[in-house]
């Protein structure tokens, strides 16, 4: 399985947004300390708040990655957003699941609630694939698909504010080779 990427109506993402933003309102980002990956960013974790209701951003995910993936079904094992501001970056890294286990079928993504002007390198996500480094341009609305295994990151960005919203799940069903 490699990255794929899905453009989402930047309407529906605005929704996104402001459901997401009521609910780190009243929350304190998680400790820096244990931030492995992020460097200059804000990150709270909205796992509790999407597993212990199934609400409208966890459906219309969950649908567009198995629709993309040609997955049965999905279940959530990690949810949280980031806010980052200038020079925020992701060191290159790769998720372990909280179930314990990783499969070559377990699915990670980043949705793009909010981004700053493109500006060359700034700002990029990079992935690690055959030994090779690509890149995507972040774009509001491009909800990146990948697997839980493969190594990425972030370049450090530029002026404004990059939002994501990001989860990991394991598949419950079967999916392509894609």
């Amino acid at each position: 399985m490699y990255l794929h990427y899905v453009d989402l109506d930047e309407s529906i993402v605005d929704l996104f947004k402001g459901i997401i933003d009521v609910m780190i309102m009243n929350k304190e980002p998680e400790d820096k300390k244990n931030l492995s990956t992020s460097g200059g960013g804000k990150q709270y974790d909205l796992f509790y708040d999407f597993k212990l209701k199934e609400n409208l951003i966890l459906s219309y995910i969950k649908d567009m990655v198995c629709q993309t993936m040609s997955v049965d079904d999905l279940t959530l094992d990690a949810c949280w957003t980031v806010l980052g501001k200038k020079g925020s970056y992701h060191f290159c890294h790769r998720h372990t699941t909280n179930h314990g286990h990783n499969t070559d079928k377990d699915i990670a993504i980043v949705l793009y609630l909010e981004t700053p002007e493109e500006n060359g390198y700034e700002g990029l996500f990079y992935f690690v694939m055959d030994n090779e480094v690509h890149e995507v341009v972040p774009k509001k609305g491009r909800l990146l698909i990948f697997p839980v295994k493969m190594y990425h990151g972030t370049y450090p960005q530029g002026d404004g504010l990059r939002q994501t919203l990001n989860m990991d799940f394991f598949v419950n069903g079967t999916n392509s080779t894609n």
